[in-house]
């Protein structure tokens, strides 16, 4: 279900599938998600923990946009809430792969939930680990355009400075460079709630996160690259 993989100073850790998705077993959206380190300084995050009370509000930090992940036309891969739908509508397939090649390593991820939207999108994650640079390509396999949001988390211990498409981040005097190839404006920590970092339960701490309004299509991918700057 998890896996971690290492590339000279880099490691990443994600989800591979969700084939034994139980209520307690981490059931947060976020198989698209990924956490990255460089030097063992934490690059990208995620929102930490949550409860799985829903009188409770950090329920909603199992949604994608807690994570370093995604929405098509305002959707995740999966609904929100499943109880509303039928195990058709809920139940996907993951398809997770790995090259590791001499220069870097290459992590494939596609799951047919977005295909609920339409069947031919088919949503696959590249993303590829170089000894200073990760890169970040999403695609779509449909000819159709479709909004979709990005959202990138980072440390609490981060500072940002916004340069409309690209920005720079600072964490632990390790200066990083995250640009977006789309050109689309970057928007630092819209809502407050999606600033909230937890380690335990109850635990309210504010990190970054970034947010980015895009179109995707077959011809039109969306990627990103973070370089480490020395």
């Amino acid at each position: 279900m998890w896996n971690s993989l290492g590339h000279k100073k880099w490691r990443i850790i994600f989800k591979s599938d969700e084939n034994k998705m139980t209520p307690f077993n981490h059931n947060h959206l976020d198989y698209y998600s990924f956490i990255l380190i460089y030097d063992n300084k934490v690059v990208l995050n995620d929102s930490g923990g949550s409860s799985y009370d829903p009188k409770l509000k950090d329920i909603d930090a199992r949604l994608p946009e807690y994570h370093n992940s995604i929405r098509i036309n305002g959707l995740g891969y999966k609904p929100d809430n499943i109880k509303y739908f039928t195990n058709k509508y809920i139940n996907c397939i993951f398809d997770t792969k790995i090259n590791k090649k001499s220069d870097h390593i290459e992590i494939s991820l596609m799951s047919s939930g977005f295909n609920r939207i339409d069947e031919n999108i088919s949503f696959t994650r590249l993303i590829r680990i170089y000894d200073s640079i990760v890169s970040i390509s999403d695609n779509s396999f449909s000819n159709k355009e479709y909004p979709i949001e990005h959202y990138f988390h980072f440390p609490v211990n981060s500072k940002i400075k916004n340069f409309n498409s690209s920005i720079d981040i600072n964490i632990n005097e390790q200066k990083i460079k995250m640009i977006s190839h789309s050109g689309d404006k970057i928007i630092i920590n819209e809502k407050k709630n999606l600033q909230h970092y937890s380690e335990q339960y109850g635990q309210k701490l504010l990190k970054n996160y970034i947010k980015i309004n895009s179109e995707i299509s077959k011809s039109k991918p969306v990627s990103y690259t973070i370089e480490v700057v020395d």
